[in-house]
């Protein structure tokens, strides 16, 4: 697993690691829009067969193998899309939101 100073990538190690060894079901627990972008992003890349899960604090869950799939190959997209949109860091389309890119995607 990676030590890293942002928690979105942290998850994501997590994730990771736990598929790498045997888990079927993982949840993640969060509300934020540049984990899942991530989530989508990596599930689809690895083909991931283990259930991955969104558990948003308002009680939805989301299905992560479901969106990448509905996505398709434009789940690879979405490092860019983070990337452009502000993962992190104050970029030109600040203020414009994950969220809208994600609907454009």
């Amino acid at each position: 697993m990676y030590s890293h100073d942002e928690a979105d990538i942290t998850i994501i190690s997590y994730l990771l690691e736990a598929v790498k060894n045997g888990k079927n079901i993982v949840r993640v627990i969060s509300d934020d829009t540049d984990v899942f972008a991530l989530l989508i992003y990596w599930v689809w890349r690895l083909q991931m067969t283990a259930r991955v899960q969104l558990d948003r604090w308002c009680g939805a869950i989301l299905n992560i193998n479901e969106s990448s799939s509905l996505l398709g190959a434009k789940s690879l997209q979405l490092l860019g899309m983070h990337a452009l949109s502000g993962c992190d860091t104050v970029s030109y389309p600040f203020g414009h939101g994950k969220a809208t890119a994600i609907k454009v995607l």
